[in-house]
């Protein structure tokens, strides 16, 4: 029997609620065959649902893997946000161990621009780009506003707009363990960083089992007091009484 050595491939967990139906499939479209792409659904679900479905595939995530969660626009409906960010906070919490991305929730194109549910859209996706940024294996994924992208009723993203999503988030994967790869910044050594032509060479005196350098040496014996008589001034004015203390005068 052979045993080939495979690499093994990274888990990439998607859960969300009707946003994410058919994205799993798309990212995969746009990353290689090293990564295993698993999508969960529950439409019409808020975020407590959502995250408390998959506590058992997301405990058995790594470093090496990555959880996208997308959803809130039922939270947001519901005048709930403030719950569904307490939701993706201690989600995001409890899942240390891994990567987690989250997606934004898109303006609602059924309503009116200026509505109150897109008003609270707005300001969620504010609070939430504020919360994920004090995490450090945490981030957000922002999904475009363009009308185009929506179908006719303008509630989901249509096929276009999922496909430029999904583009977005097989990015920001890959910006994740980019980041992870980059090798640690390594210092010099002294002798290094000097510029070339600069060498010192120190002669050393021999004093028993030390030894000292001879710059050190002449530096030290500077320092030394002397007994040498000070110079008398070589000016005199004769208007003042001077006295040779040579002489004993």
């Amino acid at each position: 029997m052979k045993c080939r050595s495979i690499k093994e491939k990274r888990k990439i967990l998607i859960i969300g609620d009707s946003h994410a139906r058919g994205i799993a499939s798309e990212i995969q479209h746009n990353l290689d065959y090293g990564y295993e792409i698993q999508g969960i659904v529950k439409p019409g679900s808020d975020l407590a649902a959502i995250t408390n479905t998959v506590k058992r595939e997301s405990n058995t995530l790594t470093k090496q893997d990555a959880v996208i969660v997308w959803g809130g626009i039922r939270d947001i409906s519901r005048n709930e946000s403030q719950k569904g960010l307490r939701q993706l906070r201690n989600f995001v919490e409890k899942h240390n161990q891994t990567n987690v991305l989250v997606v934004n929730v898109p303006n609602r194109f059924d309503l009116e621009a200026q509505s109150c549910v897109n008003h609270e859209v707005n300001t969620f996706n504010r609070k939430l780009d504020k919360h994920m940024k004090t995490f450090q294996h945490a981030s957000t994924v922002e999904v475009t506003s363009n009308r185009e992208l929506f179908t006719k009723h303008g509630l989901h993203l249509n096929s276009k707009g999922k496909e430029q999503v999904a583009k977005t988030i097989a990015s920001s994967i890959k910006e994740v363990f980019k980041l992870q790869e980059k090798d640690p910044i390594k210092m010099s050594w002294k002798e290094e960083q000097e510029p070339e032509g600069a060498t010192t060479v120190l002669n050393k005196v021999d004093k028993g089992d030390d030894q000292i350098p001879h710059e050190d040496q002449e530096h030290k014996e500077d320092n030394l007091p002397t007994k040498r008589a000070r110079r008398l001034p070589t000016t005199r004015h004769t208007d003042f009484l001077w006295l040779d203390i040579n002489t004993n005068q």
